[in-house]
């Protein structure tokens, strides 16, 4: 059993919220944990192009349809 706690914006949500993960595994195989595909619009790793920019929530809320 392996558990982590990985931050939702490193993966591609419009939120720093942190998840708890828990994998349980009783058939012998490895447990694989996903590599994060976002990152910090001034990380190097952003700057080279090997992972996306952390999504904005503007990009995702349509302000202009809204309902009053």
């Amino acid at each position: 059993m392996q558990f982590r706690e990985l931050t939702a914006c490193d993966y591609g949500a419009s939120t720093i919220r942190k998840r708890f993960f828990m994998v349980p595994r009783c058939d012998g195989k490895v447990i694989v944990w996903p590599k994060p595909t976002h990152g910090g619009p001034k990380s190097l790793l952003v700057q080279t192009g090997k992972l996306k920019p952390w999504r904005l929530s503007y990009e995702i809320i349509d302000l202009v349809h809204t309902v009053p």
